[in-house]
Formats: structure tokens, sequence, C-alpha cells
């Protein structure tokens, strides 16, 4: 292997190693501070109630929970693009990967208000970035999908990326019918979410500096 090349797969394999730790910052944090925070309730009440100004270790979650996730989303991307770029749908489903990432980055800094009740237009900001989060992700699953289908050796992968596109948008769609547990759904619907992004992330990571096969 050339120099430049040990180079280059080790800048992928680093980036797919940014997605694979997206999930598990995101997760750990709220995980952890659910832990430490014996008031919070994951059934009734968001993550985000985990960030909110002048609760204990807002800091954490904002920075670390949000912000950190964030910002790894965006790193994921150069892995993303340079598997699936060159197909049809490659290109702006990476993109949507960054929008995505840049919304978790923009809760962190426009926390929402007390109970996640949009009082604020900071509190109702925050919440049209969460679910435009979501809406991207799932919109960049149907994308990546089809460059997974244009490429060779992503059988089964990109059925997964449909099928997970399709759920999470169902999820939300059915959120209103679940109102005594919207802590507990809008964890489904990350879980859902943050899933997928482990799958890909792993299957890039262990694809990295191998020669592509080309399309069929």
């Amino acid at each position: 292997m050339e120099p430049a090349e040990g180079a280059s797969t080790a800048r992928l394999r680093l980036s797919a190693a940014c997605g694979m730790a997206a999930p598990l910052t995101f997760f750990g944090t709220v995980l952890l501070l659910g832990y430490l925070r014996p008031d919070h309730s994951p059934l009734t009440q968001l993550m985000s109630e985990l960030g909110v100004a002048g609760s204990p270790y807002a800091t954490v979650m904002d920075l670390v929970g949000l912000a950190l996730t964030g910002i790894l989303l965006i790193l994921f991307t150069p892995a993303i693009h340079a598997a699936l770029g060159k197909e049809r749908g490659g290109t702006p489903g990476t993109v949507l990967v960054v929008v995505v990432g840049m919304t978790f980055v923009g809760m962190a800094f426009l926390p929402c208000d007390a109970g996640c009740v949009p009082v604020t237009s900071t509190g109702q900001i925050h919440l049209l970035l969460g679910m435009a989060g979501i809406i991207l992700a799932a919109v960049s699953a149907f994308l990546l999908a089809y460059a997974m289908r244009e490429a060779r050796d992503w059988n089964g992968y990109w059925q997964y990326s449909l099928i997970n596109g399709v759920a999470v948008l169902l999820m939300v769609l059915l959120t209103p019918q679940f109102p005594a547990i919207p802590g507990l759904w809008q964890r489904v619907i990350a879980g859902t979410v943050f899933l997928w992004t482990e799958v890909v992330a792993i299957r890039l990571y262990r694809q990295a500096g191998l020669p592509s096969p080309g399309r069929r």
C-alpha cells in the first residue's frame, strides 16, 4: 500500500469511527445523566429536558450529548461520501447527514424551555431543530438507500436503510398517539435513527481501504 493510500485509509476509518462514536456519545450521555438525575423520567420527559438551562448537568447534555454528537455526525460524512458519493443519491444524502449534525449543534446552544414546552423563541427553535433533524435523517436514509442499491456489495444494507427511513417517518406520524409516554417514544425514534448510523458506520469502517468493486 502506498503511503498516500495508507493515509487516505486512515482518514476514512477515522471518519467512520466518528459515525460509530456518535450514537454511543449521545445515548451514553443521556443514560449517565438520567442515572445522576433520579428526578428525570425517561418515560414522560424528553431527552432535551436534561439540557434545560439551570438544571443539573445541563452543560454536559448540551455540549457533550448534543454538540459533540453533532460534530461527530458531521465528521462521519467523508466516509459516507467516499463510499457512496459517486452514486445517484449519495451526495445529497451525505449533505443531509451534515445538516442533521448541524441541528444537534444548534440545539446545544438553543436549549429547550422547562418541560420542553415552547415558551421562548429559543425553546421553539430547539423543538423545530429536533423535529427537522429526525425528518432529515429519514430522508437521508432514503437517498443513501438508493445510492447503496446503485453500488455493488451493499445488498441487505440498502433494504435496511429504506425500511429504517419508513419506520422513522411512521413513528413521527404516530407520536400523537402516545401522549402518556413522550420520553420513551422519543427515545425509540432516536434509537432507530442512531442504530442505522451505527450499522452503516461499522460497514464503512470495515470497507475503508478496500478496492471499490464498481457499479453493476
